[in-house]
């Protein structure tokens, strides 16, 4: 009896529940939310004002599309339709996202493309970079001399004002100014023109002008947005100065900068006696790094292959001293006599399409040969650096320059552990995250360049210690534009 009284209660819900007509309909389902496709964004590349075509759709499973939405990451929504043509879309690169909403009101996730807009006509290809410009000593007596050196790359032509005239990309020369003159090198390209300075003061006050010891840019070209680092060290001025709202600063120190445009700075050097001037110039690169996410259809990932290094630009440089000697081999290490060794690798990596997304990168140094034990107790870190030097003549013209310049560390690219294994290295970013080859696929370049070195100079036991990377390999996975 008490088992039924308690039951009761239960019973008369159950009876209302089944008797009364208004109790809402409990479903098991759920809506599924609706697809969207980009079809096609032609062209790809568009002059302002022209038209561009767009073309969608979507599709939804338990229902219909009803609405679709086009926004720009530029210039915010400018369509709703499945396919429509515009001109007003403004100059830059754009993300495009597209989605669609069915007939319940729930929109689909975002596909995303990309487009580029530029001003009609203007031309396209790399831009200029000065990686260095300097003259050595920077103050002569009457009747003395001084040599200028240079190493430019991506110009077309380059020319060195006061009579010097057009030269090759690396290169120095022997110049006698009668006068304390200022020098110019004009570095030109399709895209435009961008130039650098340096001073050699003449003269029986000389002595007491400032000293600019260095004035560089690391690196020298970056993708806007990204920063690079002014280094500079200058002796005997009262005051320093650099301009483009930097202002006053220390004789020697370091600045990030993060220029929107291709920017040269200038860094005057001052005391009682007079003035001195340097300048450096930053390439900036209006790129967009592409989005990783894929659209649809997806595209196929294709590869370079094993890329073998150029062995006709590889090469190493060691320093013994005061003096630099080239060779055609790849060691990395110390010499017998205890003289630093640095490696060079070069690769072709034209047969990537301008646009491409690099999706990986990977640098293959298994195929070693050693001499001796370089060990990284001994000789510090093993360091693998991007580095853009050029050719195995601009090792040899400018050899001081590329053995003291540092790289952009490489991602994961300091070993501090002996042996590491297996050798093969990504090579997709630098320490600092930056997307290096992607920017390089996208400036154009036909070259990746790596350097190769200890952090110790030697470990001074007079034996060779030399790993030796003919053999090395670069593989790249990508995807096209």
């Amino acid at each position: 009896m008490k088992r039924l009284l308690k039951m009761l209660p239960v019973l008369i819900l159950v009876a209302v529940m089944v008797g009364c007509s208004c109790m809402p309909t409990i479903s098991f389902g759920s809506n599924q939310p609706p697809k969207a496709y980009i079809d096609s964004i032609t062209p790809a590349n568009a002059a302002a004002g022209s038209p561009i075509a767009f073309s969608g759709h979507g599709t939804d499973a338990d229902g219909t599309v009803v609405a679709y939405r086009w926004r720009s990451s530029i210039n915010g929504d400018f369509g709703t339709t499945a396919s429509f043509d515009t001109s007003s879309l403004s100059m830059g690169t754009h993300i495009i996202y597209f989605k669609v909403q069915d007939n319940t009101g729930n929109w689909s996730d975002e596909m995303r493309d990309r487009i580029t807009v530029t001003e009609g006509g203007a031309p396209s290809g790399p831009t200029p970079i000065i990686t260095s410009f300097f003259a050595a000593p920077g103050t002569i007596s009457p009747g003395g001399s001084a040599t200028i050196s240079w190493n430019v790359s991506n110009a077309t032509s380059i020319s060195i004002d006061n009579g010097i005239g057009t030269v090759a990309a690396a290169g120095s020369t022997t110049v006698s100014p009668a006068t304390t003159t200022l020098y110019t090198i004009t570095a030109t390209s399709a895209t435009g023109s961008i130039t650098a300075t340096t001073q050699i003061v003449v003269g029986s006050t000389s002595a007491g002008l400032p000293t600019i010891n260095s004035f560089t840019a690391s690196p020298a070209a970056i993708l806007l947005g990204a920063s690079t680092t002014l280094s500079w060290n200058v002796s005997d001025a009262t005051a320093v100065f650099i301009d483009k709202g930097i202002g006053p600063v220390a004789p020697a120190d370091t600045r990030n900068v993060s220029p929107a445009v291709t920017t040269t700075y200038t860094l005057t050097a001052t005391n009682a006696t007079g003035t001195r001037i340097q300048s450096v110039t930053v390439t900036v690169h209006k790129l967009l790094i592409p989005m990783p996410t894929p659209t649809f259809p997806i595209k196929p990932v294709k590869t370079t292959g094993a890329l073998p290094t150029i062995e006709s630009e590889d090469g190493a440089i060691a320093k013994d001293g005061s003096s630099y000697t080239v060779f055609a081999g790849t060691g990395a290490g110390d010499r017998a006599s205890n003289i630093p060794r640095r490696a060079f690798l070069s690769f072709d990596i034209s047969s990537i399409p301008v646009g491409s997304t690099i999706t990986e990168a990977i640098l293959d140094l298994s195929a070693y040969t050693k001499e001796g034990n370089p060990t990284y107790a001994t000789l510090g870190f093993f360091e693998i650096y991007f580095y853009e030097y050029g050719n195995y003549s601009s090792l040899q013209t400018s050899s001081a320059v590329h053995f003291n310049t540092t790289g952009q560390l490489v991602k994961g690219g300091r070993y501090s552990s002996y042996p590491f294994s297996p050798w093969k290295l990504s090579v997709e970013e630098t320490s600092t995250s930056v997307p290096l080859l992607q920017n390089m696929v996208g400036a154009g370049k036909n070259r990746c360049q790596f350097k190769i070195q200890f952090s110790t100079a030697t470990d001074g036991d007079n034996t060779a210690d030399l790993f030796y990377f003919n053999d090395a390999t670069l593989t790249i996975k990508y995807t096209e534009p």
